[in-house]
């Protein structure tokens, strides 16, 4: 990597792999184009006031943004899809509109007295039912309790599900309720490393870990796997041993050695079934993948990061002109006007200009104006997709048809995006309706899809904390919604409490559930002369582990599961993935349906297609089928995935970049914050190489050797506070976290905090001058990034 920088010390050229990426300027210092690795750009315009006020992106998608006097955005004007904004006395949003009349789809935010956000909600633009998203906090903000609602048209209950949490004295997360399941309690020490997970009150997950509280052993029921690590703290063995299976029947989930190159990418995976090898491009672009008993797959991309695939062609017919068009714009030679311009002709595909894929060799791919695919078809045969989407470019209804079936489906989100109902209807080749419409409801942990519900049937996801990889199965039939005892009490009293005294019944139940009673609770019934006994008795019965299935996730080093194992140590091989999520093969029976393929993803059976929170992604090309919502803030190029390396990078939300701090403990010298990063795929910073932890009195000293280090987890941690950034880029930021990455010598004009600065500034971050993107979402965090400690 390297940048060309300007006298006022602003990035000019960025140099990476043999590609190069521009950025322009005006007199003023901000940027008013971007040049990609294709040639193509992106060019922005201001106001007065520095705010964006106009945005032509590499595929020639055009937006415009208007402000109030205090820079709150008003309207925005998206290829015509316009966006209105209202905001309290406060500055907090209150209603987002999608549209010029007041009639208009929108999506509706409260908050409490102390700014809190309380509510949000909207209705639905396709079945007109209201989803509802509640909050409820402690006295420190914390949320202790979500309720994720569905109504339909006519106001009546369709389905709920709700997360409640408890926290411990140190701030660490000690219990998790979700509707349907026993309470998940977390054992945990120092400052919240995880050391076991009880459910029901027993046992079911241990870990051990090393004096760097990396993960060494994990136990569940009679299986155990085992973890060590390199000097660099990269995944080195991973080695489950189950008493029910022998190695030689599921050789490449139960063993693993991984090796790496001198630029940390993985290039190996040594299995008992054979290795698994990986190539990659100066740019650190996935080029070759194989795995045994398979022939080295190769992948090709163009300078910009795009797939590009064998006999894939741009078909510049009379149907396809404005695609051609737009395609060739960046080319001298093409000229729109010549002879016989628009006759049907084949370009093989080298470059993306406009970072749209339109043709796999057998599919072609047609995108709307805001660059959502909207259509793929074959060029042989007649099987179509057709995608449709709402006013925040969320797909609501896919469509599939061929000589054989038809098969439809629709999908509902609440306010922040999360996907809470699908219905899915199978038909025959000419369109008559096979069986009911399956419908499948999905139930939330802020970012986490931990409930899936259809046919009565439950299946309960349990994440390692403060990530997407999943841990723990729980799956069995839906048991009555437990209520509350302070809804108990409102429905036979006839009387409504107030949010506090709610939550002083909802302590109060946990008490009585553990049967013990604290001080101030007995002080306070007797108050309210209340007898525990007739309380204890209101009390509905806690969900029942009976009957349920419990399976472990045995994951590899990203995260993807590779099966499942049960209680009793049975392994159930899960489908084997290639590099980019397509099922190779799928087992010969699965037992246990199981559909989480890479992190944070989970397959449409009906279309094919991953859900990854904000958007779907399409194995087949290995990218998104919409564009990320945050803009460039998440990338150049906003539909690929991964970085182009899924080998090495996940990325379970495609959004975000936050710059985290805490305390350095046991510094004697005042109070010191050690400083890093935290992306979706990464959680890395400055630290040494002699294997301390990052931020302590036993770091560094003047002169001692640095590195990236992970600080995988150090977010969650007691004193941990993260503020995201707006308008970096999220690859560039990956790449300065390569874990190993030297940083020279510590010493105090390169330490920790001035480590995650240029690394920030690097990526485009504009500390003096503030951010030229839109006001984010509520929920969000929009405060401005706090000083440097420097």
């Amino acid at each position: 990597m390297q940048f060309e920088r300007d006298v006022q010390g602003q990035p000019r050229v960025y140099h990476y792999g043999g590609y190069t990426q521009r950025f322009d300027y005006d007199d003023a210092g901000r940027m008013v184009r971007l040049t990609n690795e294709n040639g193509a750009h992106t060019t922005f315009e201001y106001d007065a006031m520095d705010r964006l006020t106009k945005q032509v992106n590499f595929d020639g998608r055009t937006q415009h943004y208007q402000f109030n006097a205090v820079g709150d955005l008003l309207r925005s004007d998206d290829e015509g899809l316009i966006s209105r904004y209202h905001y309290d006395k406060g500055g907090r949003l209150l209603k987002r509109q999608m549209g010029e009349s007041n009639q208009a789809p929108a999506e509706h935010f409260s908050y409490t007295q102390d700014g809190q956000l309380a509510k949000a909600w909207h209705v639905t633009e396709l079945g007109g039912n209201t989803i509802t998203a509640g909050f409820e906090r402690d006295m420190l903000g914390r949320i202790i309790r979500e309720t994720q609602s569905i109504t339909g048209p006519d106001g009546s209950e369709v389905w709920t599900h709700e997360v409640r949490r408890q926290f411990d004295e140190l701030g660490s997360e000690s219990q998790t309720t979700y509707t349907g399941l026993p309470a998940i309690g977390w054992q945990t020490y120092g400052p919240g490393h995880l050391h076991g997970m009880v459910l029901d009150g027993r046992s079911v997950i241990d870990f051990e870990r090393d004096k760097l509280h990396r993960e060494t052993q994990r136990r569940f029921g009679p299986t155990q796997t085992t973890r060590s690590y390199d000097a660099l703290s990269r995944l080195s063995h991973l080695h489950t041993h189950s008493p029910l299976i022998a190695e030689d029947e599921s050789p490449s989930t139960l063993q693993r050695q991984h090796h790496y190159d001198a630029a940390g990418q993985l290039t190996r995976i040594e299995t008992l079934r054979g290795p698994h090898e990986y190539g990659y491009d100066k740019a650190g672009r996935l080029i070759a993948a194989s795995q045994p008993g398979l022939a080295m797959q190769h992948y090709r991309f163009d300078p910009a990061g795009n797939r590009l695939f064998e006999n894939a062609r741009i078909a510049t017919g009379p149907e396809h002109w404005e695609e051609t068009v737009r395609q060739h714009m960046g080319d001298k030679r093409f000229n729109p006007l010549g002879e016989n311009a628009a006759k049907d002709h084949h370009n093989t595909a080298a470059k993306w200009m406009d970072n749209r894929i339109t043709d796999d060799g057998e599919f072609h791919y047609e995108y709307d104006a805001w660059g959502n695919l909207r259509r793929k078809h074959k060029a042989e045969g007649n099987e179509q997709h057709h995608y449709h989407y709402d006013s925040n470019h969320r797909l609501i209804r896919f469509e599939m048809e061929c000589d054989t079936a038809v098969r439809g489906a629709n999908y509902h989100y609440d306010p922040f995006g999360r996907r809470v109902v699908k219905q899915v209807q199978q038909g025959d080749a000419e369109g008559n309706l096979q069986g009911p419409v399956q419908t499948t409801f999905f139930g939330w942990d802020g970012d986490r899809l931990v409930l899936t519900e259809k046919d009565n049937r439950q299946i309960h996801t349990i994440y390692e904390p403060g990530s997407f990889v999943p841990m723990i199965r729980v799956e069995g039939d839906k048991q009555p919604p437990k209520r509350t005892l302070a809804q108990k009490l409102q429905e036979q009293q006839g009387i409504r409490l107030d949010r506090n005294t709610e939550s002083l019944f909802d302590g109060l139940e946990q008490e009585l559930r553990r049967g013990r009673l604290s001080a101030f609770s007995q002080q306070w019934m007797q108050m309210a002369q209340m007898q525990p006994a007739v309380l204890r008795a209101m009390l509905d019965p806690e969900p029942s582990m009976q009957g349920r299935l419990v399976h472990a996730y045995q994951c590899d080093h990203l995260g993807t599961p590779m099966a499942l194992v049960g209680a009793d140590g049975a392994v159930e091989p899960g489908s084997e993935l290639d590099a980019w999520g397509s099922a190779l093969e799928k087992p010969v029976s699965e037992k246990v349906h199981q559909p989480i393929k890479l992190q944070g993803q989970q397959i449409d059976e009906e279309s094919g297609l991953h859900y990854n929170r904000y958007r779907y992604y399409d194995t087949r090309v290995g990218r998104y089928i919409t564009e990320d919502p945050i803009g460039l803030a998440g990338g150049w190029n906003t539909s690929a995935y991964a970085l182009a390396n899924p080998n090495n990078w996940v990325d379970p939300l495609g959004l975000e970049v936050y710059l985290c701090k805490q305390p350095a403990f046991g510094i004697k010298n005042g109070p010191v914050d050690h400083h890093w990063i935290k992306t979706d795929s990464e959680e890395a910073g400055m630290g040494g190489i002699k294997g301390n932890v990052p931020g302590n009195d036993s770091g560094d000293m003047p002169g001692d050797p640095v590195q990236v280090t992970s600080h995988a987890g150090r977010s969650k941690e007691s004193g941990a506070t993260c503020t995201k950034i707006e308008g970096v880029d999220e690859n560039k930021v990956n790449r300065a976290l390569k874990i190993g990455r030297p940083l020279g010598h510590w010493g105090p004009t390169n330490q920790c905090q001035s480590f995650a600065r240029q690394t920030l500034l690097e990526a485009g971050w504009k500390p003096s001058t503030g951010l030229p993107y839109p006001k984010p979402a509520p929920g969000a965090i929009p405060n401005p990034l706090p000083p440097f400690g420097m």
